[in-house]
């Protein structure tokens, strides 16, 4: 049984290109220092006593970086090509993370947490181009799965190493590790996805005149802004649920958030690689992620019982293993070619506002009116996003 388990699990993994897989490791690298905005929030409260109300400004400040860097890196993806844009957006946020942690005073805080943000964001236009470039029809939702796996197993060693850093040093370790990862992950693509690889695989896209989205491409965006604005309540506000309302240290949080790159990293492929062997229609697996993530939520709705607090984040976690990379997936497929870097940081610049107004409206709605409040206020989103799913054609 385990190694029939094994075969299908391994064969899941066949058939990807090599560059998909060096994309795929230098994402890893990158997001396994991943331990400063997961900790922001309690880094703000606990060393430097920030209300939440400002701490929201200053993770905010992340999601408007992010989508200044979207849409730069979609314009620039299209007329440079997506190499020199990729080795930018890997190499330069490193440069900038380590300062950070001497930063104290609110202004600049926002300002040195923008311009990271603008950096990082700055690549994933040109990332999903280059995955277009590596992958075919055939294979492209499951290069998509391999390039979340390994941000997602990165950001699952992030937080949990975070965790033990937090405890064992101090909160600036965290800044330093972050910058380190990201240096790495720069010269890594440099290495390995050398320009004079790639110069054949892709051409440059020629950048159509007509800017006009189709239906389809939009309610895609809408939804795409909706299931960001709810994940990212994991960075935000789910470490201050479990510090505040069960008390858990910062390696148990650490932990519970682990928890979820390591549901992740252990069934997304297998899943995808299931789902598409038996043909069943993409956006029904896009609505049956929604539903997945409603019923997480509802789940935390329930007080003081630790067991939905476990299942509610394994089922938030399986939510996203299946919704994102088929949605990913169907935005790609809906994208012009013409325009795919462009259309490609439009979809990018819907995740940064995802988490530009969920990091902002989750802790305001927190502060304002406690979290069983906010966990139902997710499940209304979530459920504007089902009936927008239900209404595209298949």
């Amino acid at each position: 049984m385990l190694k029939k388990i094994a075969s299908v699990y391994l064969s899941s993994f066949q058939g990807l290109s090599k560059e998909v897989w060096y994309l795929s490791f230098a994402m890893f690298i990158n997001r396994a220092g991943t331990m400063v905005i997961p900790f922001m929030s309690l880094y703000l409260t606990s060393h430097y006593n920030y209300s939440l109300e400002d701490v929201a400004w200053v993770l905010s400040s992340f999601g408007l970086g992010g989508v200044v860097g979207s849409y730069a890196g979609g314009i620039l993806s299209d007329k440079k090509g997506f190499y020199p844009i990729l080795l930018i957006g890997f190499l330069t946020p490193g440069l900038f993370l380590i300062p950070l942690g001497y930063l104290t005073e609110f202004y600049t805080l926002c300002l040195g947490v923008f311009i990271i943000a603008m950096l990082s964001e700055f690549s994933k236009p040109a990332a999903f181009v280059a995955l277009f470039s590596y992958s075919s029809e055939k294979n492209r939702t499951r290069s998509v799965s391999l390039l979340r796996l390994s941000i997602h197993l990165g950001l699952s060693l992030g937080p949990l190493l975070g965790g033990f850093l937090i405890v064992h040093t101090t909160y600036k370790s965290l800044f330093f590790i972050d910058g380190i990862t990201c240096i790495l992950s720069g010269i890594f693509v440099f290495v390995f996805l050398r320009k004079n690889n790639i110069i054949n695989a892709v051409k440059k896209i020629k950048e159509k005149k007509s800017t006009k989205l189709s239906k389809t491409f939009f309610s895609y965006l809408i939804i795409t802004f909706i299931m960001t604005f709810v994940y990212i309540q994991l960075l935000s506000t789910f470490p201050l649920y479990y510090k505040q309302e069960y008390s858990f240290s910062e390696i148990i949080i650490g932990i519970f958030i682990g928890v979820n790159g390591l549901v992740i990293f252990l069934f997304e492929m297998p899943l995808v690689y299931f789902i598409e062997r038996k043909g069943i229609v993409k956006q029904e697996v896009l609505k049956f992620s929604l539903l997945l993530f409603c019923i997480s939520f509802a789940l935390l709705v329930i007080p003081g019982n630790i067991v939905f607090i476990i299942l509610s984040i394994v089922l938030f976690s399986l939510a996203q293993s299946i919704g994102f990379p088929f949605l990913n997936t169907l935005v790609l497929n809906a994208s012009s070619s013409e325009n795919k870097g462009k259309n490609m940081g439009y979809f990018t610049i819907s995740v940064a506002v995802g988490k530009l107004i969920g990091l902002n409206i989750g802790l305001q709605l927190v502060a304002a009116l406690g979290f069983r409040v906010t966990w139902v206020s997710m499940i209304l989103l979530l459920i504007i996003a089902f009936v927008i799913a239900k209404r595209l054609k298949k």
